[in-house]
């Protein structure tokens, strides 16, 4: 189950509030510690689910915008480290859809979608 709206984002549309950029461990610790709609059990989703809502026939955004209204056409940290390097982390950008393992950790404007169930 995905949450609609990025974090930061609310209401049925997604239109209030903005979208919140954070660093990776502070994404980590804020899904960690996140409850919504009844729900506690909150998380990152890996960079394989959150590549698979990348529609490659669309870019600007690349996702689904009846579905993520509002959804902001920028890079998504996922929850998986990077393998080839320690210091970084897997993000999805939707703009254009690609996947970028190589994201140091400690950017701050990368924004978060969580998820709930699966893994």
């Amino acid at each position: 189950v995905w949450k609609q709206c990025v974090e930061g984002q609310s209401g049925a549309d997604c239109s209030t509030g903005s979208a919140t950029p954070m660093t990776w461990t502070n994404a980590l610790a804020h899904a960690e510690g996140h409850s919504f709609a009844g729900h506690s059990d909150w998380r990152l989703p890996s960079v394989k689910e959150l590549r698979n809502l990348v529609e490659d026939c669309r870019t600007g955004p690349s996702i689904n915008d009846q579905v993520f209204k509002n959804n902001p056409s920028s890079q998504v940290w996922s929850g998986s480290p990077s393998a080839g390097d320690s210091n970084s982390a897997w993000n999805v950008s939707f703009y254009g859809g690609d996947a970028n393992g190589y994201s140091n950790r400690n950017y701050d404007f990368i924004h978060i979608r969580l998820v709930r169930g699966g893994q």
